[in-house]
C-alpha cells in the first residue's frame, strides 16, 4: 500500500472514530507515553535498548565507572 493512501486512512479513521472512548483513552495513553519519553530524554528507537539483562547492566556500569575514573585522572594535570 503507497504510504499516502495509509496516511490519508488513518486521518479518515481517526476523524471517524475520534469521539470512541476506546480511541480517546488511546490517545491519552500515546500522549502520556511521549511525555514520559521526552522526561527520560529518549527518542522511539532507543526505547527497545532500555531494557538489559542484570550483568550485563553491572559490566556497562563498571565500564563507565572505569572511563569516568581514567578521564578524572586525566584532568587533574
Amino acid at each position: 500500500m503507497h504510504r499516502c493512501g495509509l496516511n490519508w486512512r488513518f486521518v479518515y479513521g481517526y476523524d471517524k472514530y475520534k469521539e470512541d472512548p476506546r480511541v480517546m483513552e488511546l490517545q491519552q495513553k500515546v500522549l502520556a507515553y511521549n511525555q514520559l519519553q521526552k522526561y527520560r530524554g529518549l527518542r522511539d528507537h532507543q526505547v527497545n535498548k532500555t531494557s538489559l539483562g542484570g550483568p550485563r547492566a553491572f559490566g556497562l556500569l563498571l565500564y563507565r565507572f572505569a572511563v569516568l575514573v581514567v578521564w578524572g585522572l586525566l584532568s587533574f594535570p
